[in-house]
């Protein structure tokens, strides 16, 4: 007993001695900074940056204090300013485009073997029944997606277009909440609808620590201990509505995580919320804006014609003679001026006068120069290439435009995996419940989905493809590696917003109808043509030669 009481006490002092040690680093890093002393650069104090010294604080607390001004701000240049109104839709264009679809794919990678023995079986007419439902839970979807009247809770939008501006609002203030909602009406296929809701709607008087056995509510957002969200604290009325009633915003309701879409690019751990994509470019922007609007209205001012005349009684004057008896001389302001209307423009001046006209300089013939510095920064802050910003391809040339594409894919593809898996694949999977539950499906029972569930919510997502420039060269490439073993028909088909069982069954019946009509159709390219006759290109062409001649 007394070796371990010894032993304890060493143990103390050695604990004592460590949390000396810290002490004295941490009074250490908190005396000033001595600016030669610092290894990294940018942590050195000088005059030029002695001044910027930003405060610490969670990301939460940043888009607390900013992000009300700043999204109102972004919300007013996107009305106004024409190039960050060209952001919000070039990013919804590339990210989102006519939608991002989803296509049932019921197979496990696994499977492989057993699938080609039942797809080789299907020539005989008995189609893979797994196959079947796929073609059946598409359709199916495609009906309900494409119709205003049951997915959008207020009936104006379909599901393109409910993506389209998700992803618009999640640009603009950095979050888009589409809201699940159980509504049964007549002529819906389920009772399932999705109702878009504004970030403004989020009730930040709820606020709170996390204290006395309740969870933290910081931007109207509840997270648990865990930093988990929990629950979103919608107001019932939009704040800035003005026909709202006083009781719907002075109130505000709790809706379950589990039910909310929350589309949202996290910059930072500690946020619970985001912050607007155009954040450190919307600062340029409204001055490029405001830049341009001075020069305009400079250029219209020097449009004007000015004179100036000299003399040396300017109060004995009056406007040259260009003035009738019965003519007003003066403005509402009190200056003089003269109408020259479409007549002669006729001056009288004296011995000792002069008159002089003002000449312009606007536009300013260096202002293309520096818009163009402008414009390169603002591109690459918002995450496309200059050109999409502009859409100015003056000046340029095929391979810079091509890399210019390549590099702002490397920014979208992204962008539609993430868009898919936040909101295209959950409102897909919650279709197919619903249903499956509900015996809508033919080639699949109730039990059955419920049995397997994961291999029948398995999903493709498929983003808005597009040709980067020369469409013939880009399916020549693909060709290429399609032979090559570098890649496959369903990603190149996806690289083009297309599913590619459904391009192969459309080829397919389209063979079939011109086979039935008796319409020949040239299917094969001219090598392949060759290559079934057994004939090199060079006998091809003498063949043709000769037969030209005869």
């Amino acid at each position: 007993m007394v070796f371990k009481a010894i032993k304890n006490l060493f143990r103390s002092d050695a604990a004592r001695q460590r949390a000396e040690q810290l002490a004295t680093q941490v009074a250490v890093q908190r005396q000033p900074i001595n600016a030669t002393a610092e290894a990294y650069r940018w942590a050195r104090r000088d005059r030029r940056t002695e001044a910027f010294q930003p405060q610490a604080a969670t990301g939460d607390m940043q888009i607390a204090e900013s992000h009300d001004l700043m999204h109102r701000r972004i919300r007013a240049q996107v009305l106004n300013t024409a190039q960050i109104k060209r952001i919000v839709q070039a990013l919804a264009d590339l990210v989102v485009g006519c939608g991002v679809q989803t296509f049932s794919w019921p197979f496990a990678p696994w499977e492989a073997t057993r699938i080609l023995k039942e797809l080789k079986a299907a020539k005989a007419g008995n189609l893979n029944p797994r196959l079947r439902f796929a073609l059946e839970a598409d359709d199916l979807f495609e009906t309900w997606w494409h119709d205003e009247k049951q997915i959008d809770v207020e009936g104006k939008r379909t599901g393109p277009e409910l993506q389209r501006d998700l992803l618009r609002e999640c640009v603009q203030v950095g979050n888009g909440f589409l809201m699940r909602v159980v509504k049964r009406q007549p002529g819906t296929l389920i009772p399932l609808c999705y109702q878009l809701i504004e970030r403004d709607q989020l009730d930040t008087t709820l606020d709170r620590p996390a204290e006395g056995g309740q969870n933290k509510i910081v931007n109207g957002v509840e997270v648990d201990p865990a930093n988990r969200i929990v629950a979103y604290h919608f107001m019932d009325a939009h704040p800035y509505d003005s026909y709202a009633s006083t009781y719907d915003l002075s109130h505000s309701t709790r809706v379950p995580a589990d039910r909310v879409i929350d589309l949202c690019l996290f910059h930072r751990p500690s946020a619970s919320i985001g912050a607007s994509w155009l954040d450190a470019v919307a600062q340029t922007s409204f001055d490029r804006d405001s830049f341009l609007d001075a020069e305009l209205k400079s250029a219209v001012k020097g449009a004007l014609l000015a004179l100036i005349h000299k003399t040396k009684t300017p109060h004995l004057s009056g406007l040259l003679g260009m003035l009738d008896d019965d003519d007003d001389s003066e403005d509402e302001y009190g200056n003089e001026e003269v109408k020259l209307g479409n007549s002669p423009l006729a001056i009288q001046c004296g011995l000792d006068e002069s008159v002089e006209m003002v000449e312009s300089q606007r536009p300013n013939n260096q202002a293309q120069n520096f818009f163009k510095l402008l414009d390169r920064d603002t591109a690459a802050g918002a995450g496309v290439s200059v050109y999409t910003l502009t859409g100015d391809y003056e000046s340029t040339n095929y391979s810079s435009v091509r890399a210019a594409k390549l590099d702002e894919d490397l920014h979208v593809r992204p962008l539609q995996q993430w868009f898919g898996a936040q909101v295209a694949l959950p409102i897909r999977r919650e279709f197919n419940r619903l249903a499956a539950a509900a015996g809508l499906y033919e080639t699949l029972r109730p039990a059955q989905f419920k049995a397997d569930e994961r291999t029948y919510q398995r999903f493709d997502s498929i983003g808005p493809g597009r040709d980067l420039l020369d469409p013939f060269k880009e399916t020549e490439a693909a060709k290429g590696k399609l032979g090559a073993g570098l890649t496959t028909l369903k990603i190149e088909c996806a690289r083009r917003g297309l599913h590619w069982i459904r391009v192969l069954l459309q080829q397919a019946i389209e063979r079939g109808v011109a086979e039935m009509l008796e319409v020949k159709l040239d299917w094969a390219t001219q090598e392949q043509a060759m290559a079934e006759d057994g004939q090199q290109p060079d006998e091809k062409k003498r063949e043709a030669t000769s037969a030209a001649k005869s």
